[in-house]
C-alpha cells in the first residue's frame, strides 16, 4: 500500500527487502526482545544510511497509586508471574542487558500516561500473554479476582495509569 510518501510492508525486521543505505531513522517499539538481534542488527546496519539513528523502546509496569500499584505487582509477580516467557525478563530490565552495537545517545525519560476505567485495567491484564496461559494452564480467568480487589481502592470514573517509557538510542556508524 502506498500513501503519498509512506510505503507499509510487512517483513521480518531481520531481513527485509529494503535497498541499502535507505533510511536516517529505524525505530522498534516493544519487541527488541523477540528479534534475533545479531541479525537485526545486520539488516539495521544494511539498511541505514551513514549516520542514522536507532531508536529501540518499551514501556515498563504501568503505576496507578500505592494501593493498586501493591495489588498489581502481586497479579504481575505472583498469580501471573510463572508464566511469563524468558523474553520478559528482557522487557523488566528495560533492554539494559541487551547488546546495543550502535553509538549510545542518552536518551530523555519518558511516561505513557491515560486515563483508565477499570474495566480498561481488565481488558489490558486479560490482554497478557501470561494471563492467557494461565487461563490455559488452571481453566479459570485471574482478572475477575484481581479486579474485585482494586475496585474498593478505584476512586474515581477514571484513574491516572502510568506506564515509564525505556530507551535505547544510537546512532549507527558506518
Amino acid at each position: 500500500a502506498r500513501e503519498k510518501n509512506i510505503f507499509y510492508s510487512k517483513v521480518p525486521a531481520e531481513g527485509t527487502a529494503f535497498p541499502d543505505d535507505q533510511f536516517d531513522l529505524i525505530t522498534v517499539a516493544q519487541a527488541l526482545h523477540w528479534f534475533d538481534r545479531d541479525s537485526f542488527y545486520n539488516e539495521a546496519l544494511r539498511v541505514a544510511k551513514p549516520n542514522a539513528v536507532i531508536a529501540v523502546w518499551g514501556y515498563g509496569l504501568l503505576h496507578i497509586e500505592p494501593a493498586i500499584d501493591k495489588h498489581f505487582m502481586e497479579f504481575y509477580e505472583g498469580t501471573v508471574g510463572a508464566y511469563w516467557d524468558d523474553a520478559r525478563r528482557l522487557v523488566e530490565a528495560e533492554y539494559r542487558t541487551i547488546s546495543f552495537p550502535f553509538e549510545e545517545i542518552k536518551a530523555p525519560a519518558f511516561a505513557i500516561k491515560v486515563y483508565w476505567t477499570i474495566d480498561q485495567l481488565a481488558g489490558y491484564l486479560s490482554s497478557w500473554s501470561a494471563t492467557q496461559k494461565y487461563i490455559k494452564d488452571k481453566l479459570v480467568d485471574p482478572v475477575p479476582t484481581f479486579i474485585s480487589e482494586v475496585e474498593k481502592h478505584w476512586n474515581s470514573r477514571e484513574m491516572l495509569v502510568q506506564f515509564p517509557i525505556f530507551m535505547k538510542l544510537g546512532i549507527i556508524k558506518k
